[in-house]
């Protein structure tokens, strides 16, 4: 199973353009594990600051891979899905999940 923490600050550009990767990736992981194999959590920052503080969260928008270890932390520009599979080190079977134009 992968689970995976989004930090977001509100509904800024930033912030929209990652739930939008997450969503775009979450679906192709989906497709290729199956239904119940991603776990994905979305944090705003704004409403849940105690969880920022506990997963020692600075800046945002954060995607954190909890599972499978080792953990990863990616935060600035996660607007792309194909950068997110890339950053969290779930491209291991080459283009396994990356999607053709």
């Amino acid at each position: 199973m992968i689970r995976l923490k989004l930090y977001v600050t509100g509904h800024t550009f930033s912030a929209d353009r990652a739930r939008a990767a997450l969503r775009d990736l979450e679906r192709r992981l989906t497709t290729q594990g199956g239904e119940g194999h991603v776990f994905t959590e979305v944090i705003d920052v704004l409403d849940d600051p105690e969880s920022a503080g506990r997963d020692q969260v600075f800046a945002t928008p954060t995607l954190i891979k909890l599972a499978p270890g080792p953990q990863v932390r990616l935060f600035g520009d996660l607007s792309s899905a194909d950068k997110l599979i890339q950053g969290l080190k779930l491209d291991r079977g080459e283009s396994r999940f990356a999607e053709t134009a």
